[in-house]
């Protein structure tokens, strides 16, 4: 009979190694009088165990959380209306905005027109991701309705609330008004947003 055993004493004498017929076979198996126990290789085992699953669960929640809506600057113009929403990626975090292509009024690289309606007009611009407003008042008061009435408009299109709106890149823009000093070409960012 060919049989050879060989004891590895690494871990108290525990692994040993046998080689029947020209094949090897690892076993785990206690040998020796200063052998550990059966227990202790238990608990071992388990905290091996235990171990790697802690190390494993760490990996996945450490994983950064991606996004089933596409960031609105990745995506190119002719493939953007696939998605029922967009990231639009701004220093204070990602907003989720619906995807105001579906509704553009023109949709070219340069820009994309969201309303045009005589007296107001928004325009997004890929190229700054910037959306931007423009409004034709003749008179303070007929500027600030005209303020408040796109302002809401803005919202409703893109689904999100004025603090989220307040984390985009907006401008809002008089046309010229050459007898209307206090309304002839200003620029303003969205009313319930800081600093403006």
């Amino acid at each position: 009979m060919n049989f050879i055993t060989h004891v590895v004493g690494s871990l108290g004498d525990v692994l040993q190694v046998n080689v029947v017929q020209d094949q090897l076979c690892l076993r785990l198996r206690v040998v020796g009088q200063n052998n550990m126990n059966k227990k202790e290789v238990i608990f071992i085992t388990i905290f091996v165990l235990v171990l790697v699953v802690l190390v494993v669960y760490v990996i996945v929640l450490l994983k950064p959380e991606e996004s089933v809506y596409p960031d609105v600057t990745e995506v190119e113009i002719n493939r953007i209306t696939e998605y029922d929403k967009l990231l639009y990626p701004s220093e204070q975090g990602s907003v989720e905005i619906n995807n105001f292509t579906k509704q553009a009024v023109e949709l070219t690289p340069e820009r994309i027109a969201l309303l045009l309606e005589g007296s107001q007009g928004i325009v997004y611009s890929p190229n700054d991701w910037t959306f931007y407003i423009t409004i034709n008042p003749t008179t303070i008061e007929e500027m600030q309705i005209l303020r408040t009435e796109v302002e809401n408009k803005l919202l409703s299109i893109l689904g999100v609330t004025q603090q989220d709106a307040c984390k985009l890149r907006v401008v809002i823009r008089t046309l010229p008004a050459p007898y209307v000093t206090e309304v002839d070409s200003q620029t303003f960012g969205l009313s319930y947003c800081n600093g403006n």
